[in-house]
C-alpha cells in the first residue's frame, strides 16, 4: 500500500460506526419520550411546567441534547471508534441514572433503559457486555440505597413519602430482580456477540470465496480470443466480453457501454436462437454488417442455456481474415500448378527458338539476300528476341531464383536503375521524380531483384501513360503495419487500372495490354514476398497510380 493511502474499512469498524449512530439516535428518542412523560404528568397535575423540581428534568434533557450535538459533531475526527463508543455508552448510564434519580429510585420505570446500554456494548465492544452489567448494578444499587436512606432527597415530595414508606423487602426484591435482569441481559447479550461475530466471520469468508470465484469467472470470461454473448429468452444481449465487443465494432460498442439491440447488425439473431432451442442449428457462417458498415464473415454457435428460460449463449468468431488466408492459399496452389506447366511448356519452346534465332543470324550473314528479305529476317530476329524474353519471364515467374541478400544503399540502387531506365527511348516522353533520404538507407536485399522490381514498374507506369507524362519514386521510413518499415513509393499519372482488375492485378497472365505477357507485376509480386515485403495498389481510372512497397526498416549507416 502506497504511504498516505487510506487503509482499506474494517467491516468491524464500519458496523461498530453504524452502531454509534444508531445509539445516539436512540438516546435522543429516549430522553425525548422522557420529557414527554414528564410534561403529560405535569399537565394532568395541574402543575406550572416550570414547576420548580421539575425543572432540573429540563436541565438534563437539554444537557443530553448538547451532549448528542457534541458526539454528532466529533464523530468524523474521533480515530479511536471503540474509546467514543465507550464514553457514550458511560454517557448513557448517567443519564439513566439521573433519570431514576427523579423518577423515585426504586420506585422508577426506567430501570429498563440499562438493559440497552448492556446490549449496546455486546454489539459495540464485543467483550462489554459484563461490564456494563457490572456497572449498571453498581449505579442502580447505590441511587436506590442512597434515596431508600435519606442521602439523597427525591426532588418531588410525594417520592419522599414513597420512599419512607416502602417495605425495605419489596425494596430489596425490586433491585436484586432488576440487577439479575442485568446479568441476564449482559449474558445473552455475550452470547448473541460472540454467535455474531462467529457468523458474520463465517459471511465474510464466504463473501471473499465468492469475489474470487467471480473475479475468475470475469478473468476467464475476458480471456477468451473467441467473442461470447449472454442473450436473454427473448434474445436480447445481456452481457458480452472484450473480443465480443472488439468484433462488433469498431464504432458505437465499446466495453462498458450497454451494447445496442442491433449489435450483430444483419445477423438474424432472432431466427437463429429458435433453430437452437429445437437443436436444429449448431453452428452458422455467413456475412454481416458491422456497425462501421464494414462487410464481415463471422462464424457462431448457440445453445440454450440449461434452464431454456434464463436464455441463450453465443460464441463467435471474425472469420474474414482466415477466409482471405483460405482464398489466398487455393489461389497459390493454382498458380503453383500454373507456373509449373508455363516452366515445362517455355523449357521445351526455348530450345528450338535458340536454334531458329541461331539459324536465321547465319543465313543472315551468310547470304546475300536483298533487302526485303533482310528486312523479313530482322522481324524474326526481333520477334524471336521477344519470345526469348517472354520465355525467360516464364521461367523467372515458375522458378524464381533465391535471392542473395547483402547490405547496399537502396537510395544508389534506385538511382542507378532510374538512369538506366531513362536511357531508352521508351521513357523519352516521361519525367520522372525522386524523393529520396540525404543520408544512406542501408538495407539488406538482393539488389538484382530490387532492380527488376524497378524496371517492371518502370516499365508498367509508361504503358498507362499516353503522351507525355510525370512518374514519382519516394523512399521514406516510417510507422506501418508491422512497426517501423522502409516504404517505396512509385506514382503515376497514367490511365489508371479498372476495379475489376486490381483483385486479380498480381496474377499471372493478367494483362491488359495488346502485347503484354502478364507476368511482370507476378514477378515483382513474388520477389516483394521473397524479401519480407508487401505490396499494395491504390488507382483510379483516368487519375493514376500509386504502388506502395513495404520492406523491413534501413540503416542510416
Amino acid at each position: 500500500m502506497a504511504p498516505g493511502a487510506d487503509p482499506s474499512p474494517n467491516p468491524f469498524q464500519t458496523e461498530l460506526r453504524l452502531l454509534l449512530k444508531i445509539l445516539m439516535i436512540f438516546r435522543i428518542a429516549t430522553v425525548t419520550l422522557f420529557l414527554g412523560a414528564t410534561v403529560v404528568m405535569q399537565v394532568k397535575g395541574s402543575q406550572t411546567i416550570f414547576f420548580a423540581p421539575i425543572y432540573a428534568v429540563y436541565l438534563v434533557v437539554v444537557a443530553v441534547y448538547l451532549l448528542t450535538i457534541l458526539f454528532a459533531g466529533i464523530f468524523n475526527q474521533v480515530r479511536d471508534d471503540r474509546r467514543l463508543a465507550k464514553a457514550q455508552i458511560a454517557v448513557d448510564l448517567a443519564i439513566y441514572t439521573l433519570m431514576i434519580y427523579l423518577t423515585g429510585g426504586h420506585e422508577s420505570p426506567f430501570p429498563f433503559l440499562f438493559i440497552f446500554s448492556i446490549l449496546w456494548s455486546s454489539l459495540a465492544l464485543r467483550s462489554g457486555g459484563y461490564w456494563t452489567a457490572s456497572f449498571s448494578a453498581i449505579l442502580y444499587g447505590v441511587i436506590v440505597d442512597l434515596m431508600y436512606y435519606g442521602v439523597l432527597s427525591p426532588p418531588l415530595p410525594q417520592s419522599a413519602s414513597l420512599s419512607v414508606a416502602a417495605n425495605p423487602w419489596d425494596v430489596l426484591g425490586r433491585v436484586g430482580l432488576n440487577i439479575a435482569a442485568f446479568y441476564a441481559v449482559g449474558f445473552l447479550g455475550q452470547q448473541m456477540a460472540k454467535r455474531y461475530t462467529i457468523a458474520r466471520e463465517a459471511l465474510t469468508e464466504k463473501a471473499a470465496d465468492l469475489e474470487k470465484l467471480q473475479h475468475l469467472s470475469d478473468v476467464v470470461f475476458e480471456s477468451i480470443n473467441s467473442g461470447i454473448a449472454v442473450l436473454d429468452g427473448r434474445g436480447g444481449i445481456r452481457s458480452m466480453n472484450s473480443s465480443a465487443y472488439e468484433i462488433l465494432g469498431p464504432t458505437g460498442i465499446k466495453p462498458g457501454i450497454p451494447p445496442p439491440p442491433d449489435a450483430f447488425g444483419s445477423i438474424p439473431l432472432d431466427e437463429l436462437c429458435a433453430r437452437a432451442s429445437d437443436r436444429q442449428l449448431d453452428r452458422w457462417e455467413g456475412s454481416f454488417t458491422a456497425q462501421g458498415g464494414e462487410s464481415r464473415i463471422m462464424g457462431l454457435s448457440i445453445s440454450p442455456l440449461k434452464e431454456p428460460e434464463m436464455g441463450f449463449v453465443v460464441i463467435f468468431q471474425d472469420l474474414t481474415e482466415l477466409r482471405h488466408l483460405e482464398e489466398k492459399l487455393k489461389k497459390a496452389e493454382k498458380l503453383t500448378v500454373l507456373g509449373q506447366m508455363a516452366a515445362s511448356i517455355a523449357h521445351e519452346v526455348r530450345n528450338p527458338l535458340a536454334s531458329m534465332s541461331g539459324s536465321i543470324q547465319i543465313l543472315k550473314d551468310s547470304l546475300h539476300v536483298e533487302d526485303e528479305n533482310r528486312k523479313l529476317m530482322d522481324i524474326v530476329l526481333r520477334e524471336t528476341g521477344r519470345l526469348d524474353y517472354l520465355v525467360g519471364d516464364f521461367l523467372t515467374y515458375a522458378r524464381p531464383p533465391t535471392p542473395h541478400f547483402q547490405d547496399v544503399d537502396l537510395r544508389t540502387i534506385i538511382e542507378e536503375t532510374v538512369r538506366f531506365f531513362q536511357s531508352s527511348p521508351e521513357s523519352a516522353s516521361v519525367d520522372i521524380d525522386l524523393d529520396l533520404p540525404a543520408g544512406p538507407a542501408v538495407l539488406s536485399v538482393d539488389s538484382s531483384q530490387i532492380r527488376q522490381i524497378l524496371i517492371n514498374l518502370l516499365k508498367n507506369s509508361v504503358d498507362s501513360i499516353t503522351g507525355s507524362g510525370r512518374i514519382g519514386i519516394a523512399l521514406k521510413r516510417e510507422e506501418g503495419k508491422s512497426g517501423l518499415e522502409t516504404i517505396l513509393l512509385l506514382s503515376d499519372d497514367g490511365s489508371g487500372i479498372s476495379e475489376d482488375i486490381l483483385p486479380v492485378l498480381f496474377e499471372p497472365f493478367k494483362t491488359t495490354k495488346e502485347r503484354g505477357s502478364g507476368l511482370g507485376l507476378a514477378i515483382v509480386y513474388q520477389l516483394v514476398e521473397a524479401h519480407q515485403g508487401r505490396i499494395e495498389v491504390q488507382s483510379r481510372e483516368g487519375v493514376g497510380t500509386v504502388i506502395s512497397i513495404s520492406l523491413p526498416p534501413w540503416r542510416s549507416e
